[in-house]
């Protein structure tokens, strides 16, 4: 994710998916902090199904409650501005 800035749609949902469902068992705290961080930036970026965005979304919810909701503010930023999307998987 950090190296590439154009992931399709579909693979961006696929590593979402991964990262939401598995990425709490990473043994280091840094490292989900690091995968939050970019899932968070990935969710500004243009897509082309707002369902992708949900994706994102959704394994950033999974991942930050693994961390006990611990403050940061690029996650509390992006949720907050998401919380009002015309999109209902989005909200």
């Amino acid at each position: 994710m950090k190296k590439n800035i154009n992931i399709p749609d579909s693979l961006m949902q696929v590593i979402a998916w991964i990262m939401g469902e598995y990425g709490a068992t990473l043994p280091k705290q840094k490292k989900m902090i690091k995968i939050l961080n970019l899932l968070s930036e990935a969710a500004y970026k243009t897509l082309e199904d707002e369902t992708t965005r949900s994706y994102i979304l959704s394994a950033i919810t999974k991942l930050h409650s693994s961390l006990a909701f611990f403050e940061n503010e690029k996650v509390e930023k992006t949720m907050e501005d998401y919380t009002q999307s015309r999109h209902i998987d989005v909200q």
